[in-house]
């Protein structure tokens, strides 16, 4: 009896879609292989394709079953009904992975699906990379993906699916060799989509519970601090599942906090791809624009040393959130770096101390390694235009501090050579 129609707006607000839960079926005739499947992230992916209904897998790693985390796994499938192979294998060699194919194709069920999760980080600034650390790098993920596709292209796959990174889209603190792994990755799964193979890869955030970042609480606190968390592992297999019912050809899965990121990563702050993410760059601007209140919530006719106090309890603030410890226990005149102040947290504390202040620490004084707050407080007072109380000693002296051109570029990692340049492409370090 109704005459007319009913609109539904969401003019007020966004709408989360998310593909519907559950996992993939899998055949029980069928073998699955999965490369760096005995350790973290691969191994849980061994357990999910169990869960998912195949009976025949074939775990590949360096070291086989040769860990306490594999034998536990292992033993686990079995129980299940899961026949269940470690390999020991050398994913790189392309004579090892070929034979490993014959002997599949040979003594198991058809081979219908690969993962391709190997991996090895070894991290370093981009100048101090030698040539081993990168082929240790590229070696596993790169050249076992050619491998693993070379020497399946007779078999009847349902699904190739590789693991990158968000390094690969966002870049990551020396991790140039991985980044470039991850995007050779990728580059081979648009190869292989053009030859009309299967092929999905999912380039993953922080994963939670299993995998390296878990392994690792000082890599997780840095994430936290950029607005990076972690995803369940429940999530990462409905993404999988989401992409190959779908047929995607890639995918990034990661839990992010964009407007926090965004403060910490170049990529994500000036790329026209992440405009949109959270209102965009007008985000951005309105948050900083904003900061300013800090400074400014002191009555009008606040003496020179009340300011200074202000300001001195904002720095203190801030340096404490970035380094993790208890305002209380701070001593202004202790150097930072005595506190475990690196370079990457020099990045943290100038985006901080803008985002409070309204004005960043443009100079490259916080990389000495004597440098204490009282010393960046001076400098921030001398920015900001509040002058420090002349009787209260060190703790607010407005000394100079050292400008970009005291500082031995050799001596920089290239975080820090980023942020030289930074200086001296804005103007604000001077003329040296």
């Amino acid at each position: 009896a109704h005459v007319g129609k009913f609109v539904v707006s969401g003019a007020a607000g966004a709408v989360d879609l998310a593909p519907g839960m559950g996992g993939l079926k899998l055949r029980g005739d069928s073998t699955y292989l999965v490369s760096g499947g005995l350790t973290g992230f691969g191994l849980a992916t061994a357990r999910w394709l169990a869960d998912g209904g195949a009976r025949h897998l074939v775990l590949v790693g360096r070291r086989g079953a040769a860990t306490a985390e594999a034998a536990t796994a292992l033993a686990e499938l079995r129980a299940a009904g899961v026949e269940v192979e470690a390999v020991a294998a050398d994913i790189a060699d392309p004579a090892q992975v070929q034979e490993l194919v014959i002997r599949l194709r040979r003594d198991h069920p058809p081979l219908r699906g690969i993962v391709h999760s190997a991996m090895v980080l070894s991290d370093a600034p981009l100048l101090d990379l030698t040539a081993d650390q990168i082929r240790s790098v590229l070696a596993p993920k790169a050249d076992g993906a050619w491998n693993l596709h070379r020497s399946t292209l007779d078999d009847p796959l349902d699904f190739f699916v590789c693991y990158s990174s968000m390094s690969a889209l966002l870049g990551n603190r020396d991790q140039a060799n991985y980044a470039a792994a991850n995007e050779y990755v990728e580059a081979l799964v648009r190869y292989r989509r053009a030859m009309g193979l299967p092929a999905l890869v999912i380039g993953w955030g922080a994963i939670g519970a299993t995998g390296y970042v878990a392994r690792n609480q000082a890599i997780q606190d840095v994430f936290v601090r950029q607005g990076v968390y972690d995803l369940e592992p429940e999530r990462a297999w409905t993404t999988i599942a989401h992409g190959l019912r779908t047929g995607a050809s890639s995918l990034y899965a990661a839990s992010v906090d964009w407007r926090t990121l965004r403060q910490f990563s170049r990529t994500v702050s000036a790329s026209p791809c992440f405009s949109l993410v959270d209102g965009g760059q007008a985000s951005h601007e309105g948050h900083a624009g904003n900061a300013t209140a800090a400074l400014a919530d002191l009555a009008p006719n606040a003496s020179p040393e009340e300011r200074y106090r202000h300001l001195e309890q904002i720095m203190v603030r801030e340096v404490c959130g970035v380094l993790g410890i208890d305002p209380l226990g701070l001593e202004l005149d202790r150097p930072l770096q005595a506190l475990g102040f690196d370079s990457l947290m020099a990045v943290e504390l100038i985006v901080a101390v803008e985002r409070a202040t309204g004005h960043g620490l443009t100079r490259m004084s916080m990389l000495r390694p004597d440098v204490t707050t009282a010393e960046l407080v001076a400098e921030v007072a001398g920015i900001v235009g509040t002058a420090p109380a002349a009787a209260n000693g060190s703790r607010n002296a407005a000394a100079a501090l050292p400008d970009a051109g005291d500082v031995r570029v050799e001596d920089l990692s290239d975080h820090e050579v980023d942020m030289l340049l930074r200086e001296l492409e804005t103007g604000e370090a001077g003329d040296e």
